[in-house]
C-alpha cells in the first residue's frame, strides 16, 4: 500500500470517529448518558495478521455498550463506502 493510500484511510477514519461522536451525543440526548452492559475493548476494528486491531474506540466516556452500539452501524457504513471495507465492529469483553 502506498503512503498516499494510507493517509487517505487515516483521513476517513478520523471523519468516521467524528461521525460516531456526534451520533453518540444525539443518542445520549434521547436515551440518557450511559446505557447497556459495561464492556472493555470494544470498537471498530480491521483484520491484521492473525488477529485484529481496533482503529476507533467508542468516542465517549460511557461504558454502557448500548450508548454507542446504536450509532455504530452508521460509522461502519461510512468506512465501507470510503475505502475501509474490511472494518468491522468488535464487541469487546463484558466487564
Amino acid at each position: 500500500m502506498k503512503a498516499r493510500e494510507i493517509v487517505a484511510k487515516l483521513f476517513e477514519i478520523e471523519i468516521a470517529r467524528e461521525i460516531w461522536r456526534e451520533a453518540i451525543l444525539e443518542d445520549q440526548k434521547k436515551h440518557g448518558n450511559d446505557e447497556g452492559t459495561c464492556v472493555l475493548g470494544a470498537g471498530i476494528a480491521v483484520p491484521y495478521a492473525n488477529a485484529h486491531v481496533i482503529i476507533i474506540r467508542p468516542p465517549t466516556k460511557a461504558q454502557g455498550a448500548s450508548t454507542w452500539e446504536r450509532s455504530m452501524p452508521r460509522v461502519l457504513e461510512y468506512l465501507h463506502r470510503n475505502g475501509v471495507p474490511e472494518a468491522f465492529y468488535h464487541p469487546g469483553n463484558m466487564d
